[in-house]
């Protein structure tokens, strides 16, 4: 891209307009060639990684959203759960019966009762 650009100003100012054309063309030909091989294989790998990412570190990104999910947690039920706070980032609806952990944990009525 660079070549292109450089060798289509050096061929201008010498006027030489055919010349800046073919250099031009050249350049985005081989940009072609060689990005047509790699683009797509390293788009694939980072798509890859932002996988990884998101299936490692989804349990804390709900957590850190306040909601309280069971354990285990099946994949239809996960996704209708990542539905609904999809849903509540961009329309402002609850994410639903899940429980909303605000501040510490609550104590249940037999730890109450014993304490």
């Amino acid at each position: 891209m660079t070549l292109g650009i450089v060798g289509s100003a050096v061929a201008f100012a010498g006027e030489a307009f055919g010349l800046a054309f073919a250099v031009w063309l050249g350049a985005m030909l081989v940009a072609w060639v060689v990005g047509g091989r790699a683009l797509p294989g390293a788009a694939l790998g980072y798509a890859e990684q932002l996988r990884v990412a998101v299936d490692a570190e989804r349990g804390k990104v709900l957590g850190l959203l306040g909601l309280a999910v069971p354990d285990p947690l099946e994949q239809g039920q996960e996704e209708a759960l990542w539905r609904r706070v999809g849903q509540w980032w961009e329309y402002a609806w609850a994410p639903g019966p899940y429980t909303l952990a605000t501040g510490t944990p609550a104590k249940s009525a037999e730890e109450g009762a014993d304490a």
